[in-house]
């Protein structure tokens, strides 16, 4: 009797926001707890997170036992580099997660009540979302990690480096180099999602708001210049993903990824990204509610201590501060963004 042929594994399409924020960083709300995060993450219909504070990966653990079998849950970290650039490290485990936390945090400058004032505590919490210990380096602060290092630190330790919110005009690495150097060594860039659908602003002379046009070797290097985002940046050459970035509740799932893989697991995530197969990895923009996208939740307004905004300017986190006309004289697009 002939056998049955069983058909081949087809891939599933799995929702993940890889940049949440819990109430360990900076400017997060105190409801990030690892409970809540993960009752979200659920309600919108993410299968996949990864948890990526400021300079620590102290909740990861806690955010992986509250969700248990229901979600998967990355340890990361969201790296300060000495350029003031941020960079998103995901990785396989905890443990090396943590292994690239302390060498981060062994950097850093000592907390003082004025730096508590403006930033609020640092919390590390359990499951349950209890506080046991306050972090008492400044996280908000740069590392003395450069570009370079930073990302040989999270790729020694088996990590996905991922440039964070390039379209941003602060705390990327176009906006703080100039340029985007393809020697780095990343596994995917990331696009932030607060500004869906609207084309990236003029570059200003104005030396505090680095803002950019369309960069001008996009269209040089042969791609093909549209309204999508992904089409602006696919000239770098790497995979394009998009998260929340979320510092408060509502933010969760508001940008996303679709991975096209055979699981939830890190080791799924890190083919998608390579396009191994049949495996991909696509941005995702809009609110997530179950399996549909919607119109995000207006988020209750919350004075964020920082000049000019929260180091996540830009973000889904609403400000009180109305931002500053855009800088009059714009530079011409010809004097855009270069590649190094």
């Amino acid at each position: 009797m002939r056998e049955k042929v069983q058909p081949a594994a087809s891939c599933k399409k799995i929702l993940a926001d890889l940049h949440i924020h819990t109430g360990l960083s900076p400017c997060a709300v105190a409801e990030m707890t690892p409970p809540s995060i993960v009752e979200a993450a659920v309600k919108r219909g993410l299968s996949m997170v990864a948890i990526c504070d400021h300079n620590s990966s102290a909740n990861a653990a806690a955010v992986q036992a509250a969700a248990g079998d229901r979600l998967t849950v990355l340890a990361g970290i969201e790296i300060t580099t000495s350029e003031e650039i941020h960079v998103i490290g995901l990785f396989p485990n905890v443990v090396d997660a943590q292994a690239v936390s302390d060498q981060v945090r062994s950097t850093l400058p000592n907390a003082n009540r004025a730096y508590f004032r403006r930033f609020g505590p640092q919390a590390v919490m359990d499951s349950a979302g209890r506080i046991i210990d306050h972090e008492m380096a400044k996280l908000a602060a740069a590392s003395t990690f450069n570009l370079h290092d930073a990302v040989k630190l999270i790729t020694a330790h088996s990590g996905l480096a991922v440039a964070c919110h390039i379209d941003r005009p602060s705390f990327s690495v176009i906006s703080q180099l100039g340029v985007f150097p393809r020697d780095v060594g990343f596994d995917a860039v990331e696009l932030s999602a607060s500004h869906v659908g609207l084309q990236p602003p003029q570059r200003s002379n104005n030396r505090r708001r680095h803002h950019y046009a369309r960069p001008s070797f996009f269209s040089d290097a042969g791609c093909e210049v549209g309204n999508s985002r992904e089409q602006d940046y696919a000239a770098l050459g790497l995979p394009i993903i998009t998260s929340s970035d979320s510092h408060f509740l509502a933010g969760i799932g508001c940008g996303c990824c679709v991975l096209e893989a055979f699981g939830r697991t890190f080791s799924e995530l890190a083919l998608a990204l390579a396009r191994v197969g049949s495996r991909s990895a696509t941005a995702k923009f809009g609110n997530l509610r179950g399996s549909e996208v919607v119109v995000a939740p207006q988020a209750p307004e919350q004075h964020c201590p920082v000049r000019g905004g929260c180091k996540q300017r830009g973000g889904a986190r609403p400000l009180t501060r109305s931002p500053k006309p855009e800088a009059r004289n714009p530079l011409p697009e010809s004097r855009g963004i270069r590649r190094a």
